[in-house]
């Protein structure tokens, strides 16, 4: 009698695992558009994007919108967007999104020019990276080509229709680089950053600079971390070392409270998640010099060092250089692309305190090339600027998912099961299997949903063309489908030595599990 064995994968809270044969089934390979962070248990498709509307609902294009804030105006609160008008200045446009009526009438909203050229002594044209909310009011940077020379800090007003003023010039060269401000909540002080030097404005009052760090760094972001403020730096050069400044606010450079260092590599993102302070190191993502290993490394403060807590491997190198992020219910959201294995694995991926790390949501209107020019996330709806060409998208706020656009499903690659109907086998990579059957569990199936679940083995492994169907279920109020050979054809399921599978949902058909059952054909010659 042939050994069998079954292998049950019920639980998906482990998040992405580097190494695809470690025998984890908790782990996975890949996820796209599920929310793995709150149901441990099952994958929940997160609902589809939809393109916004520019004014009067024209192309949203031609505003350029590439950064948001949630901020008030006279009578309440809307988004705001940094965008440019036909001149290519920078110019400041509305999404009334508080006053929408229903889900369907917010997806129809068009965005609204709030004013152009605002600015005594401008036009300016927009810095792309800042814009800030603070105290009620509008902050964003020029792009230093202003004939006066240098940088700006412009404000904007929403009480007077956001007419603005300068409230800092020529504070910097238009080679300057500048850093998403920050806000610390016990000072209630806002903090900006240009090149390697912090700036102060409290309330009203801008009090210049604060602090100056090293003359070879530069400050790439900033955290609120407990009483200090987090300062991350980079060293110049084609090979950055970084580290994070901890600043009580109050110090010279000379005394201040601690600086840790975060290794090799470009700190990108640094957030303060459950008390502990987690930074993105991108070691030669946007370099040649990574020759094949091009990670992103998730590393935690720990005293005068930053220890790895995950590792995400990309084997091609991208010029991509997204500057945006956001920080909701401890986690950490940044937009990256990590091609592994011919697979682009483009989105906006999740952080949390302890380095889980997921790739959360998936923009699929993003065009061929592009990039994440700014997210923003107001309650469940995301708003995101991408592929550098004035495309704006935004969360279906009707909850609606895509029947086109799958949230997707990799598990890691399975050879060694210990599991059999009648007692404990020992198998490896090298002992040949052979597939008799596969179930996929799902909540109940709505109408219009749909699971898929593929396979590829061996050979085919770092393929992403070689995916082989085994049944499509789209029958609603299904909670199970299962299968003993490819249904399309009826042709038998293959031998084995390593197997991985992918599960794709549309219309948001919810996966609680899968299970396979295999037998042994040949357990070697020892």
């Amino acid at each position: 009698m042939a050994e069998t064995f079954k292998h049950i994968v019920r639980n998906f809270s482990g998040g992405i695992l580097e190494d695809k044969r470690v025998q984890s089934p908790a782990h996975f390979s890949i996820t796209k558009h599920f929310d793995t962070f709150t149901y441990p248990q099952k994958l929940v498709p997160y609902s589809q994007t939809l393109a916004a509307l520019g004014i009067g609902g024209a192309d949203v294009k031609a505003l350029n919108i590439v950064k948001f804030v949630y901020a008030p105006n006279a009578s309440g609160y809307h988004l705001v967007g940094l965008g440019v008008d036909g001149s290519g200045y920078g110019s400041l446009y509305a999404l009334d999104i508080d006053n929408a009526a229903s889900g369907a009438a917010a997806n129809a909203l068009n965005w609204t020019l709030i004013t152009t050229n605002f600015v005594s002594g401008g036009p300016f044209k927009r810095n792309p990276n800042v814009l800030f909310e603070y105290k009620g009011s509008v902050y964003w940077i020029n792009d230093g080509t202003y004939s006066g020379g240098g940088l700006y800090i412009l404000k904007s007003d929403p009480t007077n229709r956001y007419q603005g003023s300068v409230i800092a010039s020529a504070l910097a060269t238009s080679t300057s680089n500048v850093a998403q401000p920050v806000h610390h909540p016990l000072d209630d002080i806002a903090y900006f950053f240009i090149d390697n030097v912090v700036y102060s404005l409290n309330n009203t009052t801008w009090n210049g600079a604060v602090l100056t760090l090293p003359s070879n760094e530069t400050i790439t972001c900033a955290s609120a971390h407990g009483n200090y403020l987090a300062i991350a730096t980079i060293t110049q050069g084609n090979f950055p070392k970084s580290k994070v400044y901890l600043w009580d606010r109050d110090s010279s450079l000379t005394t201040v409270t601690d600086v840790i260092d975060f290794g090799e590599g470009l700190l990108r993102y640094i957030a303060s998640l459950n008390n502990k302070l987690i930074g993105v190191v991108d070691y030669y993502l946007s370099s040649f010099y990574g020759i094949g290993k091009s990670q992103l490394i998730i590393k935690e403060a720990s005293g005068e060092f930053a220890i790895p807590l995950n590792t995400l491997t990309s084997d091609t190198a991208t010029s991509q250089n997204p500057t945006t992020y956001f920080v909701k219910n401890n986690k950490l959201y940044f937009p990256a692309k990590l091609q592994l294995d011919g697979d682009a694995r483009q989105g906006i991926w999740a952080v949390d305190s302890n380095g889980k790390a997921a790739l959360d949501v998936v923009e699929a209107a993003l065009v061929s090339g592009g990039f994440y020019d700014g997210i923003y996330s107001v309650g469940n709806i995301w708003f995101i600027a991408h592929s550098e060409n004035g495309s704006v998208t935004h969360t279906d706020a009707t909850g609606a998912y895509s029947s086109s656009n799958p949230s997707v499903y990799e598990s890691l690659i399975f050879s060694t099961i210990n599991v059999t109907n009648r007692g404990t086998i020992i198998m490896n990579a090298a002992t040949t299997k052979k597939l008799i059957g596969v179930v996929v569990t799902t909540e109940e199936m709505p109408a219009g949903g749909s699971v898929t679940i593929k396979y590829r083995t061996d050979d085919d492994l770092n393929d992403p063309n070689a995916w082989k169907t085994i049944f499509v279920n789209s029958t609603p109020g299904t909670t199970n489908h299962f299968a003993i050979n490819h249904e399309s054809d009826g042709s038998n399921f293959p031998n084995y030595n390593e197997i991985q599978f992918r599960i794709e949902s549309l219309g948001g058909a919810v996966v609680t599990g899968f299970e396979y059952e295999g037998e042994v054909v040949d357990n070697g010659l020892f």
